[in-house]
C-alpha cells in the first residue's frame, strides 16, 4: 500500500507496479518480512512494518528489544527504508551515523542496529551509492560509498517517464542537524581526552 507514501514514491511504486509481471508480484508479495541469516536478522523499516522508519534512539532501542524476543541469540539488526548509514548499539550509542564511510567495531556482548544507507534515491548531498559491509566473524562493519554514473541514470529515469528528482532526495533540515550535532559531539570527544594521572603524594 501506498497511503503513507509522498506523491514521488506514489508515482514511482505505481510505474514499478506496471513494470513487474504477474509472476514477478506474486513472488515478491509472498516473501516475508524478515529474514534470518545466522545472527543477523533483517528487514526493511521495523521488525512488523517496512514502513516505519527507525531514526530515533528510543525507537532503535525499542527495535533491539524485540529482536532479543522475537530473535534469540542474534546479534545485529539489519535494518533499511531510511536511505541513511547508521550503526547503534544500547550500550555504545550511536557509532555512525549520515553520510560518512569508515569501520565500526561492533561489541559481540551487546546488539546493534545497523543501517548500511542506500544504493538508490540518496539522501545526501553528495549523490553516492552507500552499502556496507557487515563481518559478524571479525565484529564489525564497514560503511562504503563509492560514485556512480549519476547523469546516466537521471537519463534512464527520463527515458522511463519518471521524474529527474527519483534519483535522489535532499536531506532535510532535521537531518542536516541531527548529523551536525553528531559530528560536533564526535569532534568534542575527540577533544578532551583523560590527562595522565598524578602520582599521589
Amino acid at each position: 500500500t501506498d497511503e503513507r507514501c509522498g506523491p514521488l514514491a506514489r508515482r514511482t511504486g505505481a510505474w514499478t507496479r506496471a513494470a513487474l509481471d504477474e509472476r514477478t508480484r506474486a513472488h515478491l508479495a509472498a516473501l516475508p518480512r524478515t529474514a534470518r541469516v545466522g545472527d543477523v536478522l533483517l528487514a526493511h523499516g521495523s521488525i512488523d512494518d517496512p514502513q516505519t522508519y527507525v531514526r530515533g534512539v528510543e525507537r532503535a532501542a525499542a527495535e533491539l528489544e524485540r529482536m532479543g524476543r522475537d530473535a534469540p541469540g542474534a546479534r545485529v539488526l539489519l535494518l533499511g527504508h531510511t536511505h541513511q548509514p547508521w550503526a547503534f548499539g544500547p550500550a555504545t550509542g550511536t557509532l555512525l551515523r549520515g553520510p560518512r564511510s569508515g569501520v565500526v567495531a561492533l561489541d559481540p556482548a551487546h546488539p546493534h542496529l545497523v543501517n548500511p544507507g542506500s544504493v538508490g534515491q540518496s539522501r545526501d548531498r553528495t549523490v553516492a551509492a552507500r552499502f556496507a559491509v557487515l563481518d559478524t566473524a571479525r565484529g564489525r562493519v564497514e560503511f562504503r560509498a563509492v560514485p556512480y554514473d549519476v547523469a546516466g541514470h537521471v537519463r534512464g529515469l527520463r527515458a522511463a517517464g519518471l521524474p529527474d528528482g527519483s534519483h535522489r532526495m535532499a536531506p532535510t533540515v532535521r537531518d542536516r542537524v541531527v548529523g551536525a550535532r553528531w559530528t560536533l559531539a564526535r569532534r568534542v570527544r575527540g577533544l578532551i581526552r583523560p590527562g595522565p594521572r598524578r602520582p599521589p603524594r
